[in-house]
């Protein structure tokens, strides 16, 4: 574990931890498939939290998930203050 983060989350069998991450510039364009966040995770536990993550930003409106078809890749992006309703 990182020393600069003293704790864990357990759940079952996956150890959670808190990761630092960099903000990325308001006029960055993002978007981009589920699959492809999730094809990078090297384990059960990364899979989790990108996925708590990804929950938490939509939530929060930061992100919008839109689906085309039933089984359908997952497409993710930055949501634009035009779809503020």
């Amino acid at each position: 574990m990182d020393a600069k983060f003293p704790f864990g989350l357990t759940f079952d069998d996956v150890l959670l931890e808190p990761r630092a991450s960099a903000v990325l510039p308001s006029e960055s364009v993002l978007e981009t498939k589920l699959s492809d966040l999730l094809k990078t995770a090297k384990n059960k536990g990364e899979i989790i939290v990108t996925f708590l993550a990804l929950l938490e930003l939509i939530k929060q409106r930061i992100f919008v998930a839109d689906q085309e078809a039933l089984f359908a890749d997952v497409l993710i992006r930055k949501k634009e203050p035009s779809e503020d309703k």
